[in-house]
């Protein structure tokens, strides 16, 4: 059976200044971030953590057992806390 799945997201600015009419293009770094971060929490049940870099660290869902993360990531899990788990990037 296939899987479907969809990101959906939107990003808003509000604000009566003028600069508030500039287009998008500014935050396009932020934008291919949080797209990037969406794909990684479907497809890998990893979080990542504010101000993240592809390529960096990050954080394993708390709904996933430490037992469960340390089988489903080879690369290993440093447990920061019981409910804190890291784990380097999956798709690198």
């Amino acid at each position: 059976m296939a899987r479907h799945s969809r990101a959906v997201g939107c990003i808003r600015r509000s604000g009566n200044r003028p600069e508030s009419q500039e287009p998008v293009w500014p935050y396009r770094l932020e934008i291919l971030r949080v797209i990037d971060s969406l794909k990684l929490t479907d497809h890998h049940s990893v979080a990542t953590p504010v101000n993240w870099k592809d390529g960096q660290d990050c954080v394993v869902l708390p709904s996933i057992s430490t037992e469960d993360a340390r089988a489903k990531f080879p690369k290993g899990v440093t447990e920061i806390r019981p409910y804190l788990r890291t784990t380097p990037q999956p798709n690198r």
